[in-house]
């Protein structure tokens, strides 16, 4: 179990996983010398569950990890080891799927060693948000702060983007947690404490880094925290990009509630400019393609040029100058190996006829 551990440590979730299923790497792997038997008790099948289910929810298979421990759940006694991880993990989980707490979470809560806390604050915060009252959510999350932001030993998804916007100074992570997770939490540091004079210059460095996130909830946290940021910053087109990303990936995650909630933000961004019809760029298909190959700004040039508009036009609609609209278009050119705009607005009706 500490070898499949240090192991996601390193970023080798998939190996971790594997040193657990070994008979050999976990802690039962040894008859234990005061109670023989005590190996291959109840209690270590719980702590090994547990850890992969953390594995789990750290590689972002949420609807999974969720699937696991209700299964294991029933059999073991999970709400023990690490002082009630179990339990946080299952109204997390719980949380990310349903939007709520449910049975399985509720149980498992009621099941605790009598003196376990858990950091109710945080699910209540999560609650508030998936169901859309930001105030709530944002009331309940300083108050967390105020108490000293108490966190599980390991990391456990809980709501770091919004505490960024609470906390006077930006989060120090206390958990035990990947590389990855460690990467995703500084990109969203980048994010909360970007002003106006720095957004430009970190929004484009910051995407580019969250295309190096492997799990797809993780990735879609920054992605919200993205398309947020653009729509504070009145770019709505940009801030659609990275929501309908966000969307997407909580999808493929399984947590289904946070996908729900990316989309009434998305409907609501629509709402708010007097079209809930997004079907009006008529590249729709084609938009969506290309975002997964540029950045946010470049899917903007590049959508721009194929709907004809020159470079001064769109210099002047992006708020940028003509060179940098043209750096753009020599990028879009190179990664779609293309030569001119011509050959770029074939390539998108092609992308949109065939999608």
């Amino acid at each position: 179990m500490l070898s499949a551990l240090r192991a996601a440590l390193h970023g080798d979730i998939d190996r971790a996983r594997r040193l657990l299923a070994k008979d050999d790497s976990a802690i039962g792997s040894a008859p234990d010398p005061l109670v023989p038997g005590y190996e291959h008790s109840p209690i270590i099948r719980a702590y090994r569950r547990v850890v992969d289910v953390l594995l789990l929810a750290w590689r972002g298979d949420i609807g999974l990890a969720r699937e696991r421990l209700i299964q294991a759940a029933l059999v073991l006694p999970v709400a023990l080891p690490f002082a009630g991880l179990g339990v946080v993990l299952a109204r997390r989980l719980d949380l990310a799927v349903l939007g709520e707490l449910g049975p399985f979470s509720l149980s498992l809560t009621a099941a605790l060693p009598n003196g376990a806390r858990i950091d109710v604050l945080v699910d209540r915060g999560i609650q508030s948000l998936l169901a859309g009252a930001f105030h709530d959510a944002a009331a309940t999350l300083r108050l967390w702060a105020e108490l000293g932001s108490p966190r599980t030993a390991m990391s456990v998804p809980a709501l770091d983007e919004l505490a960024l916007t609470v906390e006077a100074r930006p989060m120090t992570v206390g958990s035990i947690e990947p590389p990855e997770i460690a990467l995703a939490q500084r990109l969203r540091v980048r994010i909360a404490t970007a002003g106006d004079a720095r957004w430009r210059s970190e929004r484009d460095a910051v995407t580019e880094a969250a295309r190096t996130l492997a799990s797809p909830f993780t990735r879609a946290r920054v992605e919200t925290m993205l398309g947020t940021q653009h729509a504070i910053h009145d770019d709505h087109a940009a801030a659609r990009v990275h929501l309908h990303r966000a969307e997407r990936l909580f999808e493929v995650s399984g947590a289904t509630a946070w996908a729900r909630s990316i989309r009434d933000r998305i409907d609501r961004l629509d709402a708010r400019e007097g079209s809930i019809v997004p079907a009006a760029d008529p590249l729709s298909a084609c938009r969506a393609a290309w975002s997964l190959a540029l950045t946010a700004r470049e899917l903007e040039v590049a959508m721009l040029a194929v709907g004809g508009s020159p470079n001064r036009d769109i210099a002047e609609m992006l708020n940028v100058s003509v060179r940098t609209v043209e750096v753009h278009l020599g990028r879009i050119f190179t990664k779609f190996d293309v030569r001119s705009r011509v050959e770029l607005t074939v390539l998108a009706h092609r992308t949109d006829h065939h999608l």
